[in-house]
């Protein structure tokens, strides 16, 4: 008889300093989430190392507090449990995105054109919030995720944890 999926603290990336940035190679931890800021792939398919991630306080995710601001790079999370579920709140404001999880890639010009999608065996849903905002929402067992943009913010992201049976 399984559990119900306890929901885990959100990353909100409070506990960075506000300010900081992150470059390919660098590690930072939030929430029990440890973070690992890898290349970025532009829409010509070529791959770059010399983006960075900031801590602002701008909501540019349209959440409260500080946001991440992944310029020319993508994040991966290292997660330390079973993840069944993720959802994010995020702001899209220019160039190309990735995604990928449990190891399939995809490089896209919007999340929008990832809705429906099956990715590394885990269902996308992307919900348009208005203003160039959305949440992203993947559902299935979450073994590997890294998101990434060129001009991306990210905040709010919540986990549920695998049933326990």
């Amino acid at each position: 008889n399984p559990t119900l999926c306890p929901i885990l603290p959100c990353v909100e990336f409070e506990s960075l300093p506000a300010g900081g940035e992150y470059v390919v190679g660098d590690s930072f931890s939030d929430s029990g989430v440890t973070l690992h800021v890898e290349r970025f792939q532009w829409s010509n398919n070529v791959w770059t190392s010399g983006g960075h991630v900031g801590v602002d306080t701008d909501r540019m995710a349209g959440h409260l507090g500080q946001d991440l601001n992944l310029n020319n790079t993508n994040v991966r999370f290292q997660f330390r449990q079973c993840v069944s579920r993720l959802t994010l709140l995020f702001g899209e404001y220019g160039g190309n995105v990735n995604l990928a999880v449990n190891g399939e890639f995809k490089n896209t010009a919007n999340f929008a054109d990832l809705d429906g999608a099956t990715l590394g065996g885990a269902t996308v849903k992307v919900v348009d919030l208005g203003d160039r905002k959305g949440r992203l929402e993947v559902t299935g067992i979450l073994e590997v995720f890294a998101i990434g943009g060129q001009e991306l913010w990210i905040d709010h992201v919540c986990l549920e944890e695998c049933p326990q049976s």
